[in-house]
C-alpha cells in the first residue's frame, strides 16, 4: 500500500510537480517535461534530459530532518554518473557547504543513497554511502527505490530488496539551515551530473 501518513513531501507528477502533502512544498520546472508514467498514463511523470533539467523545491527545514525516508520511481536512460536528487545549494562556482543528502548514481559502482553527518558545513566531507553493489539496474525500465537514514542505519532498497545497509556513528543529518531540493541535478550548475530518464512518486 502507498505510503500516506506523516509525509513530509509528495510529488505525484499529476501533470505538475505540486507537493500534494498537504504541506505546499510546491517545485518549479526547469525543462523537465511531462511523460507518461509507469502504467502508460500521459502527463503523469516527468522526463529529464540529462543535460540541464530538474525540479527545484526551496529550502524549508522539514526537507532537512535529522532522520528520513525517501522513496521513489525510476527509470534510467543511462550508465552515467547521475543525480536523481540532492539537497543542498546550487552553485555556479565555489564550494557547496549545505549538502545534506542524495540519491543517485557513484558511476561505475551503481546507483544509491548518501546522508552527510559530522561535516560541521564543510563541502564536500561527511558523507555516509550505501551504495548498490549488486550491479546496474536495467536500462529503459521503472524500478522502485527507498533510501533511509534512521540515526544509525543508512539503507538503499530497490523494488523492495535491501540492496544496501551501512552502519555509522549514531546521529542526526547535518543540521544545516538552507539548500533546495533538486529533483535531477546535482549541487553544480551547468553540468551538474543531470539525471537522463524519467521520475515519478517521489515521496519523503
Amino acid at each position: 500500500a502507498a505510503v500516506t501518513a506523516g509525509l513530509v513531501a509528495y510529488y505525484p507528477f499529476n501533470g505538475n510537480a505540486k507537493d500534494e502533502s498537504g504541506n505546499g512544498r510546491h517545485g518549479r520546472v526547469n525543462g523537465a517535461t511531462l511523460t507518461t508514467d509507469r502504467n502508460g498514463v500521459p502527463g503523469k511523470a516527468f522526463s529529464f534530459d540529462g543535460k540541464n533539467d530538474y525540479i527545484n523545491v526551496l529550502a524549508h527545514r522539514e526537507l532537512g530532518p535529522g532522520k528520513i525516508t525517501i522513496s521513489l520511481w525510476v527509470l534510467q536512460e543511462s550508465r552515467k554518473k547521475q543525480w536523481i536528487l540532492y539537497k543542498s545549494e546550487l552553485m555556479k562556482t565555489g564550494f557547496v557547504i549545505k549538502e545534506q543528502y542524495c540519491m543517485g548514481s557513484a558511476g561505475g559502482s551503481g546507483m544509491g543513497f548518501l546522508v552527510k553527518r559530522g561535516s560541521n558545513g564543510r563541502g564536500g566531507q561527511g558523507w555516509q554511502r550505501a551504495i548498490s553493489d549488486r550491479g546496474r539496474m536495467p536500462l529503459s525500465k521503472w524500478h522502485h527505490f527507498v533510501g533511509t537514514w534512521d540515526g544509525a542505519q543508512l539503507k538503499f532498497y530497490v523494488d523492495g530488496l535491501l540492496h544496501k545497509q551501512v552502519s555509522a556513528s549514531p546521529g542526526d543529518i547535518d543540521n544545516i539551515a538552507g539548500g533546495d531540493l533538486r529533483f535531477g541535478c546535482g549541487w553544480k550548475s551547468p553540468h551538474a551530473e543531470n539525471f537522463f530518464g524519467k521520475l515519478d512518486d517521489i515521496r519523503i
